[in-house]
């Protein structure tokens, strides 16, 4: 006779026995009725509170785990896994050794999918599940499992951008409710600024490791300055906070500075004399243990830094560090450039004069007047040349109804620069001048070399399509127009199997063609034709 009670039945009671032992001080467990693929439903409790954060546990119990290479490994039914992938709150499967009371888990979407199991599922009637040893169930590892989950999966099924954006932030603001979490999400990337909300102070331990002496140098010296550092994740530890241990696994890049000591700020740089040339460079201000800095925004082509040391005079400048950047501007539309040409008239002047004079400026206070002149000699020669051709451009662009993309300085050949320049020289006369023409021979002007001979005369009209080139960004831009003039025309020998009929004007050295959006088809011959 089969009896009441089997040994698994003991087992599974046991499991379910240690499981509440483990969590249930932190969370509450509601028995699933019925239990069909998943266990139970828990829901995490803060301070005595619920908070919304839960999860289904699939819970699985034996006497003693399976293990091999640093795994517990157990067989799972595929029914159970093709119905865990759909679920949209995290799946933890958690396996409980009754004979120990040692207990692991696992992030069952994230298993499948990471490990690519979705065809084996359809294939297979089970499937071996391996869960790392690491993944004991205590319960701050367990909390933060279940929290990186609920991330996952909001990341996997995405709603408006708006609804997740903030699910994104609200998610992120559960792993350490001390912080606000602030998330720009773009195509390619998001941005997390994090910042502490009104209250006690917040203590973290900072160790950046594994940086070269001079990388070491150069971050210590702009966080004592209270400027921002920038740093591969690898390099950083934060310890004290879930929160950015967590962002810190997951971001490649973090941004280190005290954003409470940051006040906007600018720099008015003057050069020359009667008229002056001035420009205003926006930054900010920030304090540190060394003392007050400006550094500009990242955005501006001229960048200025200036530090005041917490000794000595408030006015002393410590260092000036002044630098341009003609790729400031890389990747964005040629005709949104602000402040285009008032930084290239101000470089324009600067190359030519050694010597710049400062203001620094918080709002309408002067904080710091025109002191000596330093050198500048050289530095504005690049910035001059290439806001000089980005200016000239714009006119070139509103004429031809195009909006490039500013490219790199060092990525344009010299012919495409040299293309840049003849539409920009198009679009200031309309106008075009060439010495000949050559064009493919219409049945029409073969009859004028019938006889033999190799030179011709007469009115001839000429209509090309005309490509431009503006900062390598290539459109069709209507037509160059010759309208008809008196011409030589001579047969020219055959190019690479081509004969060819290049035209002279008999009336002036050149002739001039003008850009006209549409040809103008009422005469006699065709585009590039005689």
């Amino acid at each position: 006779m089969a009896k009441t009670f089997s040994e698994q039945s003991d087992i599974d009671d046991r499991a379910k026995r240690i499981l509440r032992e483990r969590i249930e001080d932190w969370w509450t467990l509601r028995d699933r009725v019925p239990d069909v693929h998943v266990d139970y439903e828990i829901e995490h409790k803060c301070e005595g509170e619920p908070s919304a954060l839960t999860a289904y546990v699939q819970l699985k119990g034996t006497r003693r785990i399976n293990v091999s290479g640093g795994m517990a490994r157990l067989q799972l039914k595929t029914k159970h896994l093709r119905y865990w992938v759909k679920a949209r709150r995290p799946v933890m499967l958690i396996l409980v050794e009754t004979s120990s009371g040692r207990s692991y888990f696992l992030f069952m979407q994230a298993w499948v999918l990471e490990n690519q199991l979705q065809q084996e599922l359809e294939k297979k009637s089970t499937l071996r599940v391996r869960i790392p040893l690491e993944q004991e169930l205590k319960p701050d590892s367990f909390l933060r499992a279940v929290q990186e989950a609920d991330i996952y999966l909001r990341e996997q099924h995405p709603s408006s951008p708006a609804a997740a954006i903030a699910a994104a932030e609200q998610a992120w603001s559960h792993l350490d409710p001390r912080f606000q979490v602030a998330l720009t999400a773009t195509k390619d990337h998001n941005t997390y600024a994090i910042s502490p909300k009104a209250g006690d102070p917040v203590s973290l331990k900072l160790t950046l490791t594994g940086l070269a002496p001079e990388q070491l140098r150069s971050a210590k010296s702009s966080l004592d300055w209270g400027r921002h550092c920038k740093l591969t994740t690898e390099k950083i530890k934060i310890e004290g906070s879930p929160l950015f241990e967590t962002i810190a696994q997951k971001a490649h890049q973090a941004e280190l500075g005290f954003n409470g000591n940051r006040r906007a700020a600018s720099v008015r740089l003057i050069v020359g004399n009667q008229p002056a040339q001035q420009l205003t460079v926006d930054g900010f201000l920030s304090a540190g243990a060394a003392g007050i800095a400006f550094t500009a925004d990242e955005a501006s082509p001229i960048r200025v830094g200036l530090e005041f040391p917490n000794s000595g005079r408030s006015t002393a400048i410590v260092s000036i560090n002044l630098q341009t950047d003609p790729d400031a501007w890389e990747g964005r539309r040629l005709l949104s450039l602000t402040h285009l040409d008032q930084v290239a008239r101000f470089s324009e002047t600067a190359e030519k004069f050694d010597g710049l004079r400062l203001e620094l400026w918080m709002g309408a206070n002067r904080l710091l007047k025109p002191g000596k002149k330093f050198k500048s000699e050289k530095l504005f020669e690049a910035l001059a040349w290439w806001f000089g051709l980005l200016r000239e451009a714009v006119d070139a662009a509103v004429y031809f109804g195009i909006d490039p993309i500013v490219p790199r300085l060092d990525s344009l050949s010299d012919s495409q620069i040299s293309r840049t320049w003849q539409a920009i020289r198009l679009a200031k006369s309309g106008t075009q001048e060439v010495e000949h023409y050559d064009v493919d021979p219409s049945e029409k002007a073969k009859e004028y070399f019938s006889d033999g001979k190799v030179e011709a005369s007469g009115f001839v009209r000429i209509a090309i399509p005309l490509e431009i080139d503006i900062l390598a960004h290539k459109t069709k831009a209507g037509f160059l127009q010759l309208e008809p003039v008196h011409g030589r025309i001579v047969r020219m020998d055959k190019t690479h199997g081509d004969e060819i009929l290049r035209v002279f004007p008999t009336e002036s050295r050149s002739f001039t063609f003008r850009h006209v959006s549409a040809l103008d088809t009422s005469g006699d011959t065709g585009d590039g034709e005689c």
